[in-house]
C-alpha cells in the first residue's frame, strides 16, 4: 500500500459536485435517452415528413428498443 500525500490544491465547485453525483451507471444512460430519443425523432419526423403522428411513432418504437434492453435484456439487479 502507498501513501498519498495531501495536496495543497482546493478542489473546485465542479470537482466536488462532481464527487457527489458520481459517474453515470448504464441505467442511468438508458433513462436519459429515452426522452433524447423522442426529441430528436420528433425534430426529424417533422422536417422530412411534416406530421407529428410518424414522430411519435418512431419515438416509441426506438424507446421501446431501449426499454426492452434495459428491463429484460439486462435487467438491473440488486
Amino acid at each position: 500500500m502507498t501513501n498519498v500525500e495531501p495536496s495543497d490544491r482546493t478542489e473546485s465547485a465542479f470537482e466536488g459536485r462532481a464527487d457527489l453525483f458520481g459517474s453515470p451507471s448504464r441505467y442511468d444512460l438508458v433513462l436519459t435517452g429515452i426522452p433524447v430519443t423522442f426529441l430528436f425523432t420528433y425534430l426529424i419526423a417533422t422536417q422530412f415528413f411534416g406530421t407529428t403522428g410518424s414522430a411519435i411513432a418512431t419515438g416509441a418504437l426506438v424507446s421501446g428498443v431501449l426499454v426492452a434492453d434495459g428491463l429484460f435484456r439486462r435487467p438491473p439487479i440488486p
